[in-house]
This record gives structure tokens, C-alpha cells and sequence, in this order.
């Protein structure tokens, strides 16, 4: 898209969601370079490492209730990292982690269906 359309390469985002979200936690640190930010949504990061994320803002957004595969705990151990990494480095590692208590009612009243 950036060659062909004339897409603005520092304003291409990375977003996924569950099985999507996994790939988030792979690609940023892959491609740090190639992305504005990068947002994690009901992911697990399995071994996905945190040092390339320096410059490269990342969000974590998962349901407190979400415990398939651990994901409400690793997101947090993962955003554990992050905070030691910008601990030591304070101009980089931009990132927040959002933590809903329990799913919404539009989740809920979709997951019934």
C-alpha cells in the first residue's frame, strides 16, 4: 500500500485481535521499524521479545476474565517487561496496558449467540 497507494509509511498501524493479537506480540518486534504503533488485543505472546519494542509505541487492551491459555496474566507479566525495559531507558518503551475487568455486554450478549 505504501508503494502503490501512497500510503503514509509513518501512519501504517498494527492491530489484531485474539489470534490476531498473537500476531501482533511477532510481528512488532520484527518489524519495529515499519510501524507508527502498534495496538494488542486478546493475545498471547508466547515467546515474543519485548527489547526490539523501544521505539515503537504498544498498547495491551485484554478482559480480566479472559484465562484462556493464561492470556490476563501474561499480558500483564509482558507489560511487567516493558515497564522494567523503560525503567532503565525512560525515552523509550512507550506503552499502556488496559486490563477490563470482565467482558462487556456486547460481548457477552455476542458470545451467546
Amino acid at each position: 500500500m505504501v508503494l502503490q497507494r501512497g500510503v503514509d509509511p509513518n501512519r501504517v498501524y498494527l492491530i489484531g485481535y485474539s489470534a490476531g493479537g498473537d500476531g501482533v506480540y511477532q510481528l512488532a518486534p520484527r518489524l519495529a521499524d515499519r510501524f507508527a504503533a502498534a495496538t494488542m488485543c486478546a493475545g498471547h505472546p508466547n515467546d515474543a521479545s519485548a527489547e526490539p519494542l523501544r521505539n515503537l509505541p504498544f498498547f495491551l487492551y485484554m478482559g480480566g476474565d479472559d484465562a484462556a491459555y493464561n492470556r490476563n496474566k501474561v499480558v500483564r507479566d509482558f507489560s511487567n517487561r516493558l515497564d522494567a525495559l523503560q525503567a532503565t531507558d525512560p525515552t523509550g518503551y512507550f506503552h499502556r496496558l488496559t486490563v477490563y475487568p470482565v467482558y462487556s455486554t456486547t460481548w457477552r450478549a455476542a458470545k451467546r449467540k
